[in-house]
């Protein structure tokens, strides 16, 4: 059984499914899945067991039987292979054939049981398979949303619940949070049709379970979501939830891809209660200045060197660093558009702020309180967005 599958499109699918394929001690986790779909289409599958990138393209001629064969060889060829409109593929026991016009090439493929799939890679795809729940979302808004908070995402693996993204279901909107700790990235954005009230355990009959006001997305997937969108997301996302899994489907120029994943099992934060409900001291800058302002103040730092004061006074403004292994020290004058009617001063990580910056439009608002409060960065021109950052001393 021989099909022919169109270059450029399998190329485009080939990307999008290898972005799963993350390498292990199984070899199957290095491989790329080539499958037969409905109405003779071809899906390209990679998965992890905790990420599944699937995209399904056109095919012409006869429904291949299940193939593998090594994710980064694929591309290999795809890139450097002889010029053809149309690649052929075909299996060779446990071969998979790729054909270039007159070029013919055959990669080790991995064998597997039932040409789906051994036992271990049965039960990640049941836990990464279909989800339910249907609901469409904005892709241009989960896109933004996504960009606005993935900089806050912990990386720290002790505190594994940091690591992604919380949906947050507040009833009347939904809210997309990251923290490591140290900041908070939040945006609201209007609850789509149909989200789903998720629960977490009991049978669905007599015993519905718990009612979770949210999920965590895991960070990889965060990244996996961005880097598919691009910069010309689609217009609407299809997703599906539940208190295990996620799902997002959506168009590309060749056919659609489909991202299922686990949720990260466990439980986020009280994050409200880190957020200030009253910051009365507020500055207003533009984003240019500010950050020329912070890149100029750290020249003189260390490496090391996370700490930047920021002082706001009726007579001036200034950052002002020190750095801790020589002694040597940098003042720089600060504009503001509005400033304040006192002098206040606050230490903050200086890094941490400039990668804030960069998720905002300008002009940006900083509030702050005289208690050692957190510092609440908003812009009139991105409603629902806002930036939390965690005062440092400074000396």
């Amino acid at each position: 059984m021989t099909s022919f599958v169109d270059r450029l499109a399998l190329s485009a699918a080939v990307d999008a499914a290898s972005i799963a394929v993350t390498g292990g001690t199984m070899p199957l986790l290095n491989n790329l899945h080539f499958s037969p779909a409905a109405g003779n289409r071809l899906a390209i599958w990679g998965s992890d067991f905790d990420l599944e990138i699937s995209a399904n393209i056109e095919m012409q001629g006869e429904a291949i039987a299940y193939l593998n064969a090594d994710a980064k060889k694929v591309k290999g060829l795809l890139a450097k292979a002889p010029k053809a409109s149309l690649v052929r593929l075909d299996k060779d026991g446990e071969k998979t054939k790729f054909g270039f016009g007159a070029a013919n090439y055959s990669l080790a493929g991995i064998e597997i049981e039932d040409e789906k799939g051994n036992p271990e890679t049965a039960d990640a795809m049941a836990v990464c398979g279909p989800v339910s729940n249907l609901f469409t979302i904005p892709g241009d808004v989960l896109k933004q949303a996504l960009e606005r908070v993935a900089p806050a995402i912990s990386t720290e693996e002790t505190r594994y619940y940091l690591n992604g993204v919380y949906f947050h279901d507040r009833g009347a909107d939904l809210a997309l949070i990251a923290t490591d700790g140290a900041r908070l990235h939040r945006q609201v954005i209007e609850k789509p049709d149909g989200y789903p009230v998720v629960t977490a355990g009991g049978d669905g009959k007599d015993d519905e379970g718990t009612i979770l006001p949210g999920v965590i997305v895991p960070h990889v997937t965060v990244k996996a979501m961005l880097k598919l969108l691009g910069k010309r997301p689609p217009a609407e996302i299809d997703m599906r939830l539940d208190a295990t899994r996620i799902e997002f489907s959506f168009p590309f120029e060749f056919g659609v891809i489909t991202v299922r994943s686990k949720l990260v099992d466990g439980t986020f934060p009280d994050y409200p209660r880190v957020i200030p409900l009253h910051n009365p001291l507020v500055v207003t800058v533009d984003k240019a200045t500010l950050v020329e302002a912070i890149k100029a103040t750290a020249i003189i730092l260390a490496k090391t060197d996370r700490g930047m004061k920021f002082t706001f006074s009726p007579n001036g403004n200034h950052l002002f660093a020190r750095n801790r292994d020589d002694g040597s020290t940098a003042n720089f004058p600060l504009d503001l558009i509005s400033g304040l009617d006192k002098e206040f001063e606050i230490g903050l990580h200086w890094g941490y702020f400039l990668e804030s910056l960069a998720c905002f439009d300008t002009p940006i608002s900083i509030a702050f309180n005289e208690d050692g409060g957190p510092a609440v960065s908003t812009s009139y021109s991105q409603p629902g967005f806002t930036a939390i950052q965690m005062p440092m001393k400074v000396a």
